[in-house]
């Protein structure tokens, strides 16, 4: 029978039977650490139900570099920068932005060093575009409670409302915003 399987498959193929298979190369596994995922942090978008108002765009004129109270009587004048004078501010001989006259014995306040009013409204609260946007130049404000007025000074506007009057002096509110326009 060897003979005839021989003979039917041949002197190789029982060889092949009788020949060990190689065996497979081990398989090597190497197990890396779990990637590390970092998310950036997320805001929280608008609650929908709720909205919040728009910004205005930013701009350089405008801008409020000082707000404040301040007393002046007559013959004095004082500087209306981003603080509030102080004493050593006041002048006596016309140094400052706002001076005061008397003419028919009436207190008024006039511009000085070259600074230009504006007249407001009585009642009136400056504000930067009133300020900016008004053509009616004035050479005195009254010193009455109420009146209101601006100031164009040298990269500086102020907004100035008389808030009362007492015998010897007039208290001032006084607004100082940039201007580069």
């Amino acid at each position: 029978m060897l003979a005839s399987a021989l003979a039917t498959f041949g002197v190789g193929a029982v060889v092949g039977h009788n020949v060990a298979s190689p065996e497979p190369d081990p398989t090597i596994t190497v197990t890396a650490p779990p990637a590390k995922v970092t998310t950036p942090p997320t805001t929280p978008g608008p609650d929908p139900t709720t909205s919040s108002p728009e910004s205005p765009p930013a701009s350089t004129n405008g801008t409020v570099l000082g707000s404040y109270s301040v007393n002046l009587g007559f013959g004095h004048s004082i500087p209306l920068g981003p603080t509030k004078p102080t004493q050593s501010q006041f002048s006596t001989t016309g140094l400052g932005d706002l001076g005061t006259a008397a003419p028919a014995d009436h207190l008024v306040f006039v511009p000085i060093n070259g600074d230009k009013m504006l007249s407001l409204p009585a009642g009136s609260t400056p504000n930067y575009e009133a300020c900016a946007s008004n053509t009616v130049f004035a050479n005195q404000a009254d010193s009455a409670p109420g009146t209101s007025f601006c100031l164009i000074e040298n990269g500086r506007m102020a907004g100035v409302t008389i808030s009362s009057a007492q015998p010897a002096y007039v208290v001032l509110n006084v607004t100082v915003w940039a201007n580069t326009a």
